[in-house]
């Protein structure tokens, strides 16, 4: 392998997160061609090859480059820490906290959408506009209730929303994303991504 990439992946074919970054490294040694690599512990590569020296063997130690920036792929990731119980008393929720990385370049801000569950065929989608526990309510669209109002978060890698208020009893769903500088914010949101969380507070 003569001065190129090198991606790593699962049987699944997915990329492997154990291998430089997310499965991805730039090879920095020119002129071996390898046939054979073996992966160590400490992100250490051996090659085994030919150059114009006859056969060698090299341990290289794996410096990843940034990945590209794709369109319309979040560049960043938030994830909620805080609260970590399904169930409240509403006295009890104080703040919401997190953390947040980028792949590449850094995080310019994360925000935080709360949404609270009404009536069942209500028309209506209820969202924290203020952190004092005052709220917006905007129509329903085709799509359901997902058009998030956001609010600021303070600090980038590590983050809290303060709440001034308590927010009365009932269901609600806790979103979070971040922002990259230049990149695409996040747009998905899922349990398993820890970046949305529901709760129910009661008094």
């Amino acid at each position: 392998m003569n001065g190129t990439a090198i991606w790593a992946r699962l049987s699944s074919g997915a990329p492997d997160p154990s291998f430089g970054d997310n499965g991805f490294v730039h090879h920095p040694v020119d002129g071996l061609w390898s046939s054979a690599s073996a992966l160590a512990g400490d992100q250490r590569l051996f090659l085994v090859g030919k150059n114009a020296n006859g056969v060698q063997v090299l341990s290289v130690k794996l410096q990843p480059d940034p990945l590209p920036l794709l369109p319309g792929v979040p560049t960043a990731r938030a994830k909620i820490t805080s609260p970590t119980k399904s169930r409240l008393k509403r006295s009890k929720l104080k703040r919401v906290t997190g953390t947040a990385s980028a792949l590449n370049g850094s995080v310019s801000k994360v925000e935080v959408a709360i949404f609270k569950s009404g009536p069942r065929k209500s028309k209506r989608c209820i969202w924290l506009k203020s952190n004092k526990a005052k709220f917006r309510s905007v129509r329903k669209t085709k799509a359901g209730c997902k058009r998030q109002v956001w609010l600021r978060a303070s600090g980038k890698t590590k983050w809290s929303l303060k709440l001034r208020k308590s927010l009365p009893i009932g269901k609600y769903t806790i979103y979070a994303r971040a922002v990259p500088v230049g990149g695409t914010p996040e747009a998905r949101f899922t349990r398993s991504l820890r970046n949305l969380r529901t709760i129910k507070l009661s008094r």
